[in-house]
């Protein structure tokens, strides 16, 4: 579904991190289960969620995107 997304909103950039292999960016954004989004608008951030729920992924991926 990530994928699809990175495909369909083509004016959202999209990053995807293994906090196995980056812990300090786990650290920096208190990212404490798995999944969790994090969103963005330039550098400020605006949202965040955790858990596998692509209705809420889509919903604030569609918000970020008409900013």
């Amino acid at each position: 579904m990530y994928e699809e997304m990175a495909t369909k909103y083509k004016d959202v950039a999209f990053g995807k991190v293994d906090i196995d292999d980056n812990s300090d960016a786990a650290g920096e954004f208190e990212i404490s289960a798995v999944p969790t989004f994090v969103f963005f608008h330039g550098e400020e951030q605006i949202e965040r969620f955790s858990g596998a729920d692509p209705k809420m992924l889509e919903s604030l991926v569609k918000d970020l995107d008409s900013r």
